[in-house]
């Protein structure tokens, strides 16, 4: 099933969405019959926890040929924001203290007595790995029982340690915030996350703290989002441009939308229809390019932008010809009956001269980075003023060039 995994966004997607419900409903995916890099890498990148397939070692009989490590298949280093959030996440771990599966009451009445910082005890078996939490609230009886002579309090000890083992959200350290407040959310009354890497425990994260670093997290989406449409703003849409310049192993593409006669129907219909036009591209903008491996922003004004990845160049143009066609549809309502009828309004140009300008339509460029082609991003700049200007020039008003050719 794995196979072109790479090549084959729908596949991809419906391997993510399957990744996302395993981890909500604590279970792991194992992607097996990985055979090549593209696949590999789309298989972490849809969330699989473990891979297996002679991309990663040929087969073998002997546990001993097993290496601990294989250096090919290391993971890469993270990007600037997505570093900063997992830091952030570690930051808010709690280290609380942990008891085998195994124990004794007596062990775990003895921690609980002792133990100041929290009101639960993680429960990990031999491998380190987390079975559940111990509630301080399920053990007063217990802990307020009677002396050594009293029968019950001591009848009482000779239970064992799973019966007080709740279930509880678990998470991987690799996951982002957002994946940490689903996982958070499929549990009922749960006093937070834990947290582990490797599988292995490495702390608890309560739900105020999670609620922190969410809040953190949409303050500073907030902040780079154009405050008209909502969509992602210049910072982002520089991130994605730059992480598509670097990355060959998949074919991108960098579209870049903006307005004809812009200014003309601003200075005939004022500044507020022209937000209204602004806006109505951006939800159409979202409408035509959603799913996996593709991104929307608003630069500014009447310029925006479309990302692609892993998708073909002509899939990627009939689609930003049907934004357009829908674009020039819808916003005919937002003139005159006259001058719909008449397809032109009469304004003055910026040099003061009064001509006929066609109704709002947008002009398209579509910038190609094919597989194994990377650029420095600061590259980039000259290639989309010509291409832009190439489009403006066009009769469809799309422009279309594919770096490396």
């Amino acid at each position: 099933f794995l196979h072109g995994i790479d090549t084959d966004p729908r596949r991809k997607l419906f391997v993510t969405t399957v990744a996302n419900l395993a981890r909500v409903l604590g279970a792991r995916v194992i992607a097996e019959g990985v055979e090549t890099e593209p696949e590999f890498k789309a298989c972490r990148e849809a969330g699989c926890d473990l891979l297996q397939g002679e991309f990663i070692a040929k087969p073998f009989i002997k546990n001993a040929n097993a290496k601990l490590f294989y250096d090919h298949v290391r993971a890469p280093g993270l990007g600037h924001k997505r570093r900063e959030e997992q830091d952030r996440i570690r930051n808010e771990l709690i280290k609380l203290p942990t008891i085998q599966f195994d124990a004794s009451m007596n062990e775990l009445l003895d921690m609980v007595v002792h133990n100041q910082e929290g009101n639960v005890v993680p429960v990990l078996d031999s491998n380190q790995e987390p079975r559940g939490l111990i509630h301080e609230r399920d053990l007063k009886a217990y802990l307020y029982a009677g002396g050594p002579d009293d029968a019950d309090a001591q009848a009482a000890l000779d239970f064992p340690l799973r019966s007080f083992v709740r279930a509880c959200p678990i998470a991987d350290i690799d996951s982002n915030a957002d994946m940490l407040l689903v996982t958070f959310a499929s549990s009922i009354n749960s006093d937070g996350i834990i947290v582990t890497e490797n599988f292995r425990y490495a702390g608890f994260m309560s739900a105020t703290s999670l609620l922190k670093i969410i809040h953190e997290k949409r303050l500073e989406e907030a902040q780079d989002q154009n405050p008209l449409t909502r969509l992602p703003g210049n910072g982002s849409i520089t991130r994605f441009i730059s992480d598509s310049a670097r990355k060959g192993n998949q074919d991108r593409h960098l579209c870049y939308l903006d307005f004809d006669n812009f200014k003309p129907f601003n200075d005939t219909y004022g500044y507020r229809q022209g937000d209204r036009a602004i806006i109505l591209f951006g939800e159409l903008l979202q409408r035509h390019i959603s799913g996996g491996g593709t991104f929307q922003g608003h630069l500014g004004g009447d310029d925006f932008f479309a990302g692609f990845n892993n998708t073909d160049q002509t899939d990627v143009a009939a689609r930003m010809l049907a934004l357009k066609r829908s674009f020039r549809l819808d916003v005919e309502s937002f003139y005159e009956p006259e001058h719909r009828e008449q397809g032109y309004i009469e304004a003055q140009d910026r040099f003061g001269t009064t001509r006929q300008f066609p109704l709002l339509q947008c002009s398209i460029s579509i910038l190609t980075l094919p597989k194994g082609f990377t650029i420095r991003p600061d590259l980039l700049n000259d290639e989309i003023i010509e291409l832009k200007r190439a489009a403006k020039q066009s009769d469809d008003g799309l422009a279309v060039k594919t770096l490396g050719e």
